[in-house]
Parts: structure tokens; sequence; C-alpha cells
């Protein structure tokens, strides 16, 4: 004689099939993804590198899952503004995070609180580059090397001017690093973008900057002198400019990254297909080459979980320059 199953018994079963309707789901929504637009929003405003990265890569990716990657512009605060914005969205693959070393590995060392966490709010998709600063002047400018630079600092401390695209950024804790480094004083001038802070740079309102790498087509130009990049090894573009450790400061480098972030519950299999989408973009030959002569080249492992360890990584490292060059955010 069959016995019947005991409540608690019962109540197992009922639980396992209703988490595997609840995959079934999952899995059946992910199959439909995407079917509408796709949002990517990008931390910085418009005009600087981080625009140009998510124009090009939105562009090939949305052709790849059959929807528009749409820009979504939002700047402030380093890039909290964006991350809290998508750590809120909706976890449907629908809303793209361009994150940032600055935004998600600085911050959290600058500011007291944020509102959000970088590593437990977020799910990585894809590292798409690393890239150096570079350190420029105006071309009409009479710093011509890193030596100059430090000697002008040094003779009067607190005139040499360094801009940046704002608080927290790689740029300014580039700048503080190096101020550090060389024992010298410098006013950091923040702007909200790196375009910004170009174009008051060739028109010698400031003095110098920690640029990334859209600085380089005004160096090509002529309107840009640069005097040092701030990676381990020189860039393939500019092969003549020197590292700042090879120009005079021993150990000092700085390399940013961007990457692809969503919602920390958008389902795995959404994540798959975006990275995809990503990897796909990334291998375009046309901007490989472009990337490439903007001295930010293709990040060699893009999976989700380099990009993971990069992350928690970084957020370590970071806090060790922050405590020693004493920046807070404001």
């Amino acid at each position: 004689m069959t016995q019947a199953p005991s409540p608690r018994r019962r109540g197992f079963s009922l639980w396992r099939i209703a988490a595997a309707g609840l995959a079934l789901a999952g899995t059946a929504h992910a199959a439909d993804y995407p079917n509408k637009p796709i949002m990517l929003v990008i931390p910085y405003a418009a005009g600087g590198f981080a625009g140009m990265l998510g124009q090009m890569i939105g562009e090939k990716m949305g052709a790849d899952l059959g929807q528009p990657v749409v820009m979504d512009y939002r700047a402030g605060a380093n890039g909290n503004l964006a991350a809290r914005y998508v750590a809120g969205a909706p976890a449907d693959g629908y809303t793209v995070l361009l994150g940032t070393s600055s935004g998600l590995a600085i911050n959290p060392n600058l500011y007291e609180k944020l509102p959000f966490d970088p590593v437990k709010d977020f799910k990585p998709v894809a590292q798409l580059i690393t890239a150096p600063n570079v350190v420029v002047v105006s071309a009409q400018s009479d710093i011509h090397s890193i030596g100059e630079l430090i000697a002008q600092a040094k003779a009067a401390p607190g005139t040499i001017t360094f801009g940046s695209s704002g608080i927290g950024s790689s740029m300014h804790l580039s700048g503080e690093m190096f101020k550090t480094r060389t024992n010298t004083k410098m006013l950091h001038v923040p702007y909200k973008g790196s375009a910004a802070a170009l174009t008051d740079l060739i028109g010698r309102q400031i003095t110098v900057m920690f640029s990334d790498t859209t600085a380089l087509p005004h160096v090509k130009a002529g309107k840009l002198r640069a005097l040092a990049v701030t990676s381990t090894k020189r860039v393939a573009s500019i092969p003549d400019v020197p590292t700042v450790a090879q120009a005079g400061v021993p150990g000092f480098a700085v390399e940013s990254w961007y990457g692809l972030f969503v919602p920390a519950k958008t389902p795995n299999a959404t994540v798959l297909r975006i990275h995809r989408a990503a990897a796909a973009a990334m291998a375009d030959a046309s901007i490989r080459a472009r990337l490439l002569e903007l001295g930010s080249p293709p990040a060699p492992d893009m999976s989700p979980a380099h990009l993971s360890r990069t992350l928690q990584s970084d957020v370590k490292q970071w806090a060790a320059v922050v405590k020693e060059s004493g920046a807070k955010a404001e």
C-alpha cells in the first residue's frame, strides 16, 4: 500500500516545481532577448573617450543583437550618477553600464558613502580595453619634457594647473600621484568631461593634463605636445613619447580600463548574449585599428570572470593611491 507523502515532503516537491517554473520562465525570457532597444549608459559627457568607445561598439553590437543600442549620457559625480541608475534598473539586459576604473574602482575609496556597491550590485559582462593616460601641454607651452614640468612646479609651487574630466577620475588621480612622487605642488582644475578640459588646455587656460587618449588626435594635429604616457610601456601610435617612468619618475604607472556591466540579478543567459555581441564588436578590424591608433588596445581577456577579478583588485590598489594623495570627493 502506497503511503501519501508527508506535508513536509509535499511542500518540498511544490517548492521544486515552483523553482523549475521560474527557471523555465527565465530561460524563455533570455531566449526572447532582445526584443526592444538596449540603452548603453555612458558615465561622462558626450565628446570624451567613453562616448566615442560607446558609439563605436554600440553600432556593431546593435547589428549583432538585432536591436539598436542607444547611448544615454549621464555625467556627474565621476560616474556615480550613471552607476546608481544602472544598479537600480530592471535586471533584464536592456540597461547596460559602460563602467570605468574611475567610477567603479576609484570611487569606493574616494567617497565616504556610495549609493551602490560596485562589486555586489553589478554583474560584469566584458572588459573592453585598457588604456594609458597621456601627459600633454599646449603646443605653445614652454614645457617640453617631464623634467621641465617638475622644475617649473618646484620653482613656483601651486602655479601649475592640471585639468581633468572630474574629481576622482584617473586623470585626476594620475596628477595627484605625480605630485606625490615628484614632491611638487600643482592645482587641480576639474571639468565636466575631458573635451572641455582639452579645449582649455589648447587655449592655455590650464597648464597640463594627464589626459585620456582622446588627446592624441590633438597631438597629431599639432595643437598639443605629448610629454609622456602613464603606461608601463610606450604606446605604438606615438613611439617617440616616453613613459613617465622613463622620463624620470621611477615606478610611475597608471592604466585605466573600460568594461560593460549590468544589474546583478540579470540572467546569465542574457549576460552571455551581450558578451558575445561585445566580443564580436571588439573583433571588428576597423574598431581594433581605431583603438590601437588611440593607444587603447582591446583587452586580451574579455571574459566576465577576468573583469570581476580586475575590478576587485583595482579597488584595493586605488585605495593606497587615494590615501597617499589625500584626495577627497567634494
